[in-house]
């Protein structure tokens, strides 16, 4: 007799399955015996949370979802099983594996083997250069030993090497595709975290023995072998029939994709995944089409509860927490579980009707806002109905292209308005009173263009100004940005200054840098601008390369410090009393002197100040100068706290300020400046957006607000877009 409302049964019963898209799962509760689902991730709908305690899932780790499987280990009893992804019944003890008393897993695979027949779970192991398979219904492991296949492949001082370090190479990340894996190879001793990649095809040798025939997989050609460091997390994954390489820097938030052209054996570098949505988790990644925007990569993080999304478009990252109000602890992150998607026509057509009736609503709403629009124009002055002088009045109030839009609008305002030259026009000692503040300038990839925004025009719309990208720099990275000038990289590939009104580019040749390094440039036009880059290695060694003249060799000097410096990836330096600071990841000061005519360079992390007693946990901090002040900035997590520091000299200390004396803060990890305000100042500005209006922190309110709304606020930063590949620049022709 079934009792209804009986919540001990309805907590183990599975939830319903998340529509076009996975579920993210958190484990919380004491033992982790507890599963809150979160499904509809994607939208459009809004995501909505399932609590169970799902038996077969308690005390279990999710190593895999694949082939409408899940395969879990017991950390207690060292032992594998396999069960439905989408109802959690079908449960199949897999046999006892010893290795797992000595050897993390570090993948598994769920292969047909051979293609198409018995459904075969491959583990990888960590440090141990083995395969270890077990067929479904088999009663037994296979262990096929792949150190003698990898031999031939790498010359035997790398084999030397690796024995002396008692690290042996191992594959990595495996992952399932056309029958055959594809694994990254790495140890534990090796530098970067991964050496080369390979395709792993497994082939029968007689009765239940194995063999292996390994291909080097080369990387893409515009990333060196370098690119594979711990600072980039790369991932494989199967879409749509098709093989996706994601190169992903956690701490610069930035994701590259390539697909592989097998009819070439490359890897073509990706604009756009179109239709489809990626979900990256700690141990596996896959793919599926969403009802929702596509063009999405959605990730998670270590040490973090939260879920990002990842836009292709223009490089932006949206965090929100999808997290209900559960009790701690809960294990972090959360993991994806894909149930199969194998709808019935019933529940199909009803999903096709929803999506039919929230089209149509959308078509009627932009119906009547037409048919209220014109309405409400109808008796109304026009623009042009203004007399022809007063509209000439309002251009000369207009400055570039605010101008040229305003020509654009009619014949009458070309009439009144003519072509300027604006390089030549602002070429005098004005060019740097055109704007109030510096614009928020990242580029749109699938435009190929830069956008602008202006932080001053309080106005709710479209307030982009656009410009057009050069071609070579459809994949390069925003680097530091001063004097209108933005320092441009690509890994494997030179370096470039670039002046977006001038149009003029500089190039420096230097192959040399990484997304993890530290670049900025010194000097201002007429005279020399010399880049420079700062790899703080370790956090005691610190390598300074300069260059002198575009197209000689780069300087290199290696420097060391006593103190630990913990840098944060593509922060940048605030040059304050001829001398340039940088803050570390835990609020520790370094201090960096160049002297170009002597070459002579310094380098020292300060005993004082230290970090304030009174700091919590941060996401990120700034250093800026603002009004001969050295100020710090330190952001909490999702928004929910903006601390300001200012440096005092005489007893070496941070001292928390809440006015910043007329001044506004520009605030980017690409570079950061502070402009006198024209409204009061106490703003803070941050590389972020909510839909197309400005975000910015207030010190008056202590609350985080947004152009175009003066009554809207908010305490944090969900739902906003944070724009890693972006500058604030000061327009200069």
């Amino acid at each position: 007799m079934t009792i209804p409302g009986n919540r001990e049964v309805a907590a183990s019963q599975p939830p319903p399955p998340g529509r076009r898209c996975p579920w993210l799962v958190y484990y919380h509760g004491k033992g982790y015996k507890k599963q809150s689902f979160c499904y509809d991730i994607t939208g459009p709908s809004p995501v909505k949370t399932h609590i169970k305690s799902i038996p077969v899932l308690r005390d279990k780790k999710v190593l895999s979802c694949a082939h409408g499987r899940l395969v879990l280990y017991d950390y207690n009893a060292k032992s594998l099983s396999l069960c439905n992804s989408t109802t959690f019944d079908n449960t199949l003890i897999l046999p006892d594996l010893h290795h797992l008393w000595n050897h993390k897993i570090d993948s598994c695979v769920l292969l047909l083997l051979p293609p198409g027949g018995n459904l075969t779970l491959l583990i990888f192991l960590e440090e141990l250069p083995s395969i270890m398979l077990c067929g479904v219904g088999e009663t037994k492991w296979s262990e096929i030993s792949y150190g003698k296949y990898l031999e031939p492949f790498f010359v035997e001082e790398l084999h030397t090497i690796a024995r002396e370090n008692g690290s042996p190479l191992f594959f990595r990340r495996a992952v399932g595709f056309g029958g055959k894996v594809y694994a990254q190879l790495g140890a534990d001793w090796l530098d970067g975290f991964c050496y080369s990649m390979m395709s792993i095809e497994i082939v029968e040798e007689g009765a239940a023995e194995f063999g292996l025939v390994l291909r080097t997989v080369n990387g893409p050609a515009d990333m060196r072998s370098g690119c594979f460091t711990p600072y980039i997390n790369v991932y494989m994954l199967e879409s749509c029939g098709e093989l996706f390489l994601i190169h992903f820097s956690s701490g610069a938030l930035v994701f590259e994709v390539y697909r592989m052209n097998f009819d070439t054996m490359a890897w073509e570098r990706m604009k756009s995944i179109k239709d489809a949505t990626f979900f990256i988790g700690e141990n596996y990644c896959f793919s599926c089409p969403t009802s929702g925007s596509g063009d999405r990569i959605y990730f998670t993080r270590r040490k973090d509860h939260r879920l990002y999304c990842y836009n292709m478009e223009d490089g932006s990252v949206v965090m929100s927490s999808p997290r209900p109000a559960i009790p701690t602890p809960w294990p972090s992150p959360p993991i994806w579980m894909m149930p199969q998607l194998t709808l019935s026509i019933k529940q199909e057509s009803e999903h096709i009707n929803h999506d039919c009736n929230i089209n149509n609503q959308r078509r009627r709403s932009i119906v009547i806002s037409k048919m209220e629009l014109s309405e409400k124009t109808d008796g109304c002055i026009q623009l042009c109905d203004l007399p022809y002088d007063l509209l000439e009045h309002f251009s000369k109030h207009l400055i570039a292209i605010d101008y040229m839009n305003f020509r654009a609008t009619s014949k009458i305002s070309q009439s009144v308005c003519p072509p300027i030259n604006w390089r030549i026009a602002l070429s005098g000692v004005e060019k740097n009173d055109c704007f109030t503040s510096p614009l928020l300038m990242f580029p749109d990839r699938h435009e190929s263009v830069y956008k602008f925004l202006d932080p001053s025009v309080n106005c709710n719309g479209n307030n982009y100004y656009f410009m057009r990208m050069p071609d070579s720099f459809g994949s390069h990275i925003i680097r530091y940005c001063n004097e209108g000038w933005v320092l441009l990289s690509k890994s494997g590939s030179g370096v470039n200054l670039y002046n977006p009104f001038k149009r003029d580019i500089i190039t420096y040749n230097y192959s040399h840098t990484r997304i993890e390094d530290c670049l900025f440039f010194v000097g201002k036009p007429p005279g020399s601008m010399h880049p420079i880059c700062i790899d703080f290695c370790d956090g005691i060694h610190v390598f300074v390369s300069i260059n002198f003249e575009p197209g000689e060799d780069w300087s290199r000097d290696e420097l060391t410090s006593e103190k630990n410096f913990d840098a944060a990836m593509q922060t940048s330096p605030v040059l304050f009393n001829d001398a340039f600071y940088y803050l570390d990841k835990m609020g520790r000061l370094g201090y960096l002197e160049i002297d170009l005519q002597l070459v002579n360079i310094r380098w020292e992390v300060l005993e004082k100040p230290q970090r304030p007693a009174d700091l919590k946990f941060f996401s990120h901090n700034f250093l800026v100068e603002c009004g001969g002040e050295l100020i710090s900035v330190f952001l909490g997590r999702a928004g929910k706290w903006v601390y300001v520091y200012k440096l005092n000299n005489n007893h070496q200390a941070w001292e928390k300020v809440s006015n910043l004396g007329g001044y506004d803060l520009y605030l980017n990890p690409t570079s950061s400046s502070a402009m006198p305000s024209s409204s009061g100042g106490n703003r803070i500005y941050f590389p972020l957006l909510r839909g197309t209006n400005i975000v910015y922190f207030s010190m008056e309110t202590g609350k985080w607000h947004f152009s175009g709304s003066q009554q809207d606020s908010s305490s944090h930063l969900y739902g906003t877009r944070w724009y890693p590949n972006s500058c604030w620049i000061k327009p200069c022709w």
